[in-house]
C-alpha cells in the first residue's frame, strides 16, 4: 500500500502548562488553551507518494487543511463550501503552487475562559507573517511578526497602528460571517 497510501502525523495543540523545563515549547510562548503560538503551533508530517523524504515547508496550515488534502489525492476536486480548509497537495509534492483557502489568513478562536491553564478569552489572526491577538476582557490587541519574533516576545501594536487596523477589521468580519461564539459579560460573576 506504500505506492498509494498517505500517513500523517500531528498533534494535540500544545502542551500543559508547566515549568518543568522537559515539557516546555522552547521559543515559543504559550501552551494548551491558549492562542500562543505555544498553544496552536503542532508538529505536522506526512509521508506518502511523491513527498520528498527529509523536506520542509515554513507555509502556515491549520488541521482543516487536511479533508481538502485527502480529498484533492484522491482526486475529489470539489468539497462543501464550509470547509474552510485549502489543499496541501502542492505542498506535498512540492509543485510550487499555493495553498488555496477561502481566506488568505487563518484564525484561532479561543472565547471562553480555561482556568487550571490560566487561559483568558483571546482569539488571533495569522496573515502574511503577522499575528494579532484579541484580548476580549481588555479590548487590548497585540501585534507580533512571527517571522521574525515567533516567541511573541515584541508587541508591535503601537509602531503598527494601521495594520492592527487591517487585521481587526479582518478578524471583526470574518468572526461575523461565520457566525462565531462572544464572550458575553456575567454580571451575576463573584469571585469565589
Amino acid at each position: 500500500i506504500s505506492s498509494n497510501t498517505y500517513i500523517f502525523y500531528t498533534a494535540d495543540n500544545g502542551s500543559d502548562p508547566t515549568r518543568d523545563p522537559a515539557n516546555i515549547n522552547g521559543p515559543i510562548r504559550g501552551y494548551k488553551a491558549t492562542v500562543w503560538e505555544g498553544g496552536i503551533r503542532v508538529p505536522f508530517i506526512v509521508e506518502g507518494p511523491g513527498v520528498k523524504p527529509d523536506s520542509a515547508s515554513r507555509t502556515p496550515i491549520v488541521g482543516y487543511d487536511i479533508l481538502p488534502t485527502v480529498c484533492d489525492l484522491a482526486g475529489i476536486k470539489t468539497w462543501p463550501k464550509a470547509v474552510e480548509g485549502g489543499s496541501l497537495k502542492s505542498l506535498l509534492l512540492d509543485d510550487g503552487r499555493a495553498v488555496q483557502r477561502p481566506n488568505d489568513f487563518l484564525v484561532f478562536h479561543w472565547p471562553h475562559y480555561q482556568r487550571q491553564k490560566h487561559s483568558t478569552p483571546d482569539t488571533t489572526i495569522i496573515a502574511d507573517g503577522w499575528k494579532l491577538h484579541y484580548w476580549w476582557e481588555t479590548g487590548q490587541t497585540q501585534l507580533f511578526h512571527l517571522d521574525q519574533d515567533l516567541g511573541e516576545s515584541k508587541d508591535l501594536a503601537a509602531e503598527q497602528p494601521a495594520r492592527v487596523a487591517r487585521l481587526k477589521n479582518l478578524l471583526t468580519n470574518y468572526l461575523a460571517t461565520v457566525k462565531a461564539q462572544l464572550p458575553t459579560p456575567n454580571p451575576d460573576y463573584g469571585p469565589k
